[in-house]
């Protein structure tokens, strides 16, 4: 689990509705750029805890 699949594979649904690759990679890079926020503020707030 967690292997890197390229843009698409995730979203057929997206595909379907007739978005190019091009915008399949950038919602990607989307998603991944908020997956990182938030564990970063995740990561803030633990520490936080922690004193």
């Amino acid at each position: 689990p967690g292997g890197m699949s390229g843009p698409g594979e995730r979203w057929p649904a997206l595909e379907s509705v007739g978005l190019s690759r091009k915008e399949l990679a950038l919602a990607e890079a989307l998603q991944m750029e908020y997956d990182a926020l938030a564990r970063i503020r995740q990561d803030k707030e633990e520490s936080r805890a922690r004193k």
